[in-house]
Order: structure tokens, then C-alpha cells, then sequence
């Protein structure tokens, strides 16, 4: 029996249900008290945090479904990339050792950042829908970046 199931709820659900799998752990083992950073005025709480990521997974998701209706060779190189994004951006949390290790966190960041920007740029010219669903990261990350980088 075939599961009938619209592409658009896969690549709606598949990331909503590992952000949030992610954000279990993270929550689970406190990781959002430890690592927020010092008393700054815009350190937003570890539940916003967690909230936004939910979004911006999502939005990666809804923009690999974009991107795969498409028909371009490209278009499957760059759904390829998303879920590599993707990944880097779940793994998060483990790779800075628990949200603990800020040098990390920053030049993840950056790195996350320069992918995330690559992927719009070779998104743009094949669907503008999948890059403005990709766009939110970037400022996400140089605020991120910023709050990381002014921790005492």
C-alpha cells in the first residue's frame, strides 16, 4: 500500500519534527540556560531562540520543496545543499559542545552564513520563492554572531 501523502506536508513535517526532536534535547539537558550568554540587553531567552530556529528549519524545508518543482538539474544540486544546511544548522547545538564553546559557535556561524548565502545566490535565478525562504538565516546569523561575539 502507497502512502498518499503531498510532497509539500514531507517537506513540511520532516523538518518541523527534527527541530523539534533538537529542541527536546536541547531544552532537556539545559543547554539553552548554560550557554545564553551574559546580562545583554538583546540576548533574547533560550524559548525565542528555540522558536525562531523552528521557523528558519521549516522555511529550509518549504524551500527545498520550492526548489525540487523546478525542472533543472540545478534544482536538485540545490535541494542537496538545503538539506546539507540543514544539517549543519540541527547539529548545532552538539558541535559548540552544548552551546558552551563560543569560538566555535562563530566560526560556525560563518560558515553556516557563507553556505546559506551561496545557496540564495544559485537559488535566485531558478526560484525566487525558494530564495526569500532561505533569506531569514543570514540576519538571523550576524545577530547571533553579534550576541556571541559581545558575550564577556
Amino acid at each position: 500500500m502507497k502512502l498518499i501523502l503531498p510532497k509539500f506536508l514531507l517537506y513540511f513535517l520532516l523538518p518541523l519534527g527534527t527541530v523539534l526532536i533538537v529542541n527536546a534535547i536541547v531544552f532537556g539537558l539545559h543547554w539553552d540556560e548554560d550557554g545564553a550568554g551574559g546580562p545583554l540587553l538583546l540576548n533574547p531567552p533560550g524559548w525565542f531562540v528555540g522558536g525562531v530556529w523552528i521557523s528558519l528549519i521549516v522555511m529550509m524545508g518549504l524551500a527545498i520543496w520550492r526548489i525540487h518543482q523546478v525542472p533543472s538539474p540545478k534544482s536538485v544540486v540545490i535541494g542537496r545543499m538545503i538539506i546539507s544546511l540543514i544539517a549543519l544548522c540541527l547539529s548545532y547545538p552538539f558541535y559548540t559542545l552544548g552551546l558552551k564553546n563560543d569560538a566555535i559557535g562563530l566560526i560556525a556561524n560563518t560558515a553556516i552564513f557563507l553556505l546559506a548565502a551561496y545557496i540564495f545566490a544559485k537559488a535566485w535565478p531558478l526560484s525566487r520563492t525558494c530564495a526569500w525562504l532561505l533569506f531569514p538565516i543570514l540576519p538571523w546569523l550576524v545577530y547571533a554572531s553579534a550576541i556571541i561575539a559581545m558575550r564577556p
